[in-house]
C-alpha cells in the first residue's frame, strides 16, 4: 500500500508541475489548448515598441556618422546626403513595416510561413523599385541610399548592445 500511495503522489506533483508550467505558457503566449478563452499574444508590445525605437535611433545614428564621410569625399554633396537620408528613411520604414509583419502573424492561425515571405519579398521589391526609380531620375545617388538602406542591418546588430546598455545605465 506504502508503494501505490508513493506513486499516487509523484503523479500529483508532476501534474502540479505541468499546470504551472502551462500557466507560465498562458501568461506568454496566450491560449495553449486552443479553446478560444485567451487571446494568442498577450504581451502588451511595450518591449517590441522600445526595440523598434531603438533600431531606429540606430539607423538615424549611423546615417549621421556616415553624413561626414559622404560631405568630406563626395564630388555630388546634395545628391550623396539626399541619398543616404532617403535610404535610411527606407530603412526606418522597412523596420516599422517588420514590426507590423511580426505583430500581425501572432495572430494569423496558419500560414505564418507564408505570409512572412510575402512581406519580405513586397520589401525587397519596393527597394529594388525605388533604387531603379533613383538611379533612371539621378535625384540621388543609389550607393549612398543603398549604404542609408544598410544602416538597417547595422543596427539590428548593435540593438542588443544598446538595449544593455541602456538598461545598465538607467
Amino acid at each position: 500500500m506504502g508503494y501505490l500511495r508513493r506513486q499516487t503522489q509523484l503523479l500529483h506533483r508532476e501534474l502540479e508541475i505541468m499546470d504551472e508550467e502551462d500557466s507560465l505558457i498562458d501568461d506568454v503566449i496566450g491560449d495553449a489548448e486552443g479553446d478560444g478563452n485567451n487571446p494568442v499574444y498577450k504581451g502588451d508590445g511595450k518591449a517590441a515598441d522600445r526595440t523598434l525605437l531603438i533600431l531606429v535611433l540606430g539607423i538615424a545614428a549611423y546615417v549621421l556618422i556616415l553624413s561626414v564621410p559622404v560631405l568630406i569625399f563626395s564630388s555630388d554633396k546634395l545628391k550623396g546626403e539626399l541619398g543616404l537620408i532617403s535610404g535610411g528613411i527606407y530603412a526606418a520604414l522597412m523596420a516599422l513595416h517588420m514590426r507590423y509583419t511580426i505583430e500581425k502573424n501572432l495572430y494569423r492561425e496558419r500560414g505564418h510561413r507564408a505570409y512572412s515571405v510575402w512581406n519580405s519579398i513586397l520589401r525587397m521589391t519596393v527597394l529594388v523599385v525605388i533604387l531603379a526609380l533613383t538611379a533612371w531620375s539621378g535625384w540621388a545617388n543609389v550607393y549612398t541610399m543603398m549604404a542609408g538602406v544598410f544602416g538597417l542591418k547595422i543596427s539590428a546588430y548593435l540593438t542588443p548592445y544598446l538595449q544593455r546598455f541602456i538598461k545598465h545605465n538607467n
